[in-house]
């Protein structure tokens, strides 16, 4: 064999392996590119989901304080009724 057949194949592994690390950086940083994106899609429906949830439960505190006030009312005549029953003159 000459000579130039044992440098040339680590030279040609070298420039190989180069190749395909440049390939494999740059198909990294294309899946990184990609799952940032979709996390931060993610975070915005999530933020959206959360921010529906807390309307809802909003919602849900005013209705409930409606029918705590109406329940009250309704307590405080029974309650006025019933005293005043009690105690008219007969």
């Amino acid at each position: 064999m000459n000579s130039g057949y044992r440098t040339d194949p680590p030279d040609a592994n070298e420039v190989n392996f180069a190749r395909f690390d440049t390939k494999l950086e740059q198909r990294l940083a294309e899946q990184a590119a990609t799952m940032e994106r979709r996390l931060a899609a993610l975070e915005s429906k999530t933020d959206l989901g959360l921010l529906e949830i807390q309307r809802e439960i909003k919602q849900l505190e005013v209705n409930l304080m409606l029918r705590m006030l109406v329940l009250s009312v309704t307590q405080l005549l029974f309650l006025a009724t019933f005293t005043w029953v009690a105690l008219r003159p007969r």
